[in-house]
């Protein structure tokens, strides 16, 4: 959210300017609900959700990634 970084052990800040890719074969809010995973953390990573079955659900694209 602040966009800086403080390194530990220093007192100074570093700004930084970074994107996060995130991937899981779990249902986050399952996990949320579970309380196998923190809420807050999930609504930091979730900004957009992307479904995507699994390959063994899409075969046609195995030769486009080999």
């Amino acid at each position: 959210e602040a966009k800086e970084i403080k390194p530990l052990g220093t007192n100074t800040t570093i700004n930084i300017d970074v994107r996060l890719v995130a991937a899981t074969n779990k249902v986050l809010m399952d996990e949320v609900e579970n309380g196998n995973f923190r809420e807050d953390l999930y609504y930091r990573l979730n900004i957009v959700d992307i479904k995507l079955p699994s390959l063994s659900e899409r075969k046609e694209d195995i030769p486009l990634l080999v």
